[in-house]
């Protein structure tokens, strides 16, 4: 129900694009980085869109880049817009999470959401 609640404010509010923002984290220390998901069945757009947001984010906060993925998260395979579901970083990972505890890690990462969104809608 509360992932259907998320889809359902998107798919009612016309809005253009659809992003989920989330942290990783592991049992162990070891992986790192930035990843963009997009739903298996959906458009090159949520792809396009996974992929402008995680390299966004990747040059801003200096992630390795564990690629652009398909999936089949509740939240990409049920909105009607072009989606993506972006782990930002690993807070099992001594150094993401310490970037992502600082004011100025956040601010990048912001940044760099951002600057991928304006990426995606620049090439439509």
């Amino acid at each position: 129900e509360e992932l259907q609640a998320r889809c359902d404010v998107g798919n009612n509010s016309n809005t253009e694009i659809f992003v989920s923002l989330h942290m990783d984290s592991f049992s162990n220390s070891t992986p790192c980085g930035t990843t963009g998901y997009y739903f298996t069945g959906g458009s090159q757009n949520s792809q396009r869109l996974a992929r402008n947001l995680a390299e966004g984010v990747i040059g801003e906060i200096g992630t390795d880049s564990r690629g652009v993925k398909a999936c089949s998260f509740y939240v990409v395979k049920h909105t009607k817009m072009p989606a993506t579901l972006l782990e930002i970083a690993f807070l099992s990972h001594n150094k993401e999470e310490k970037l992502l505890n600082s004011d100025e890690g956040i601010k990048k990462a912001a940044v760099g959401i951002v600057k991928g969104i304006n990426k995606y809608f620049e090439g439509k």
